[in-house]
């Protein structure tokens, strides 16, 4: 028996324009700069109950990028604590993209919230930060209050010849640096970090008003995998997903077209946060319950016979939400 799906668009989106010539040579740069990074994902277990050194990490390219994503079970606070090591015998410089959320109960507002924080800044300007010759400075120390969870994302950004090592610690402060012992042998760490080279994915669409309806996928395969365990990482998470469309009407008459985002997974919670020709969008809460799509409206407009239109946005899979999500162009009269 044939099971009909119900979609409830909300109506939210706004007329989108094309990028102006400066944002968009500042756009492209942005993304360029994702292929320098390589990708971390902390998150196993999401659960933690006790300090301890998570990874040390010696920075390959220039760029290195962190989610992580943790649930304190213990009865007494952790702190995420992200250390930066200068290894070099000068001073270097380094560039700090970074967001916080929580400690919360609500994991996706947890996880939406970093994301939020985090857009904003790769798209403001980074903290410049002064890192001494052989010594180690810390860059970020986040509560993760009992029973809350914590979410955040970083992004390292070193000068092309420093060696820099970068270490993640949960710590105890009623410890402190006794924490950060790291003397457990690999195979009984109870830390499993996701190591990926993957940092970014950049596609091209195409979508022509006669052909009604057409979607992308964000958070679904290829999965991302592991470089050193070869596990796979299903949802993609902190993956950079970057779209280049072009819509065009090759219709006799004027078409209207509309851009949405809805979840894929039934009983599933998910949030975008996504840049769209200029404008920073975040959405409300996309649901999948007994058939029905909550899904939200992002762009709207029309074309006429013969124009065409360009959409460049990017977006990432962002931690306590359910994804793969699709992005659907429709053309609705």
């Amino acid at each position: 028996m044939m099971r009909w799906l119900a979609i409830l668009m909300l109506v939210l989106g706004m007329p989108v324009v094309a990028m102006t010539g400066g944002i968009s040579k500042q756009y492209d740069a942005l993304i360029e700069s994702f292929h320098d990074d390589v990708l971390f994902v902390s998150n196993y277990p999401e659960s933690i109950r006790y300090p301890g050194a998570v990874f040390d990490y010696t920075m390959e390219k220039s760029g290195f990028r962190l989610m992580y994503h943790h649930r304190n079970v213990a009865t007494y606070p952790l702190f995420v604590t992200i250390l930066v090591t200068n290894l070099d015998k000068k001073d270097t410089k380094i560039d700090l993209y970074r967001g916080e959320g929580g400690p919360s109960s609500d994991i996706v507002f947890a996880g939406h919230r970093a994301a939020y924080k985090f857009m904003n800044q790769l798209l403001d300007s980074p903290d410049e930060m002064v890192i001494p010759a052989q010594s180690t400075v810390q860059v970020l120390m986040h509560n993760i209050k009992p029973d809350r969870t914590a979410s955040g994302l970083i992004r390292i950004v070193k000068q092309a010849s420093a060696n820099i090592q970068v270490n993640m610690v949960l710590t105890d402060p009623e410890y402190g640096p006794l924490s950060a012992f790291s003397d457990i042998p690999d195979a009984i760490n109870r830390f499993r970090v996701g190591h990926f080279a993957e940092s970014i994915r950049e596609e091209e669409i195409t979508f022509n008003t006669m052909d009604l309806v057409s979607q992308v996928s964000v958070g679904s395969r290829p999965y991302l995998k592991d470089v050193k365990h070869g596990t796979v990482m299903k949802g993609n998470y902190a993956l950079m997903y970057a779209f280049n469309a072009t819509v065009v009407n090759t219709d006799s008459r004027t078409r209207r077209v509309r851009l949405f985002v809805e979840p894929t997974k039934e009983n599933g919670l998910d949030r975008a946060i996504l840049f769209l020709n200029g404008s920073l969008i975040e959405t409300g809460l996309l649901t999948f319950k007994n058939g029905i799509k909550m899904a939200e409206k992002l762009a709207e407009f029309e074309l006429d016979p013969g124009e065409s239109r360009v959409l460049k946005w990017f977006t990432f899979p962002q931690a306590g939400c359910f994804y793969p999500v699709d992005y659907v162009f429709k053309t609705v009269d």
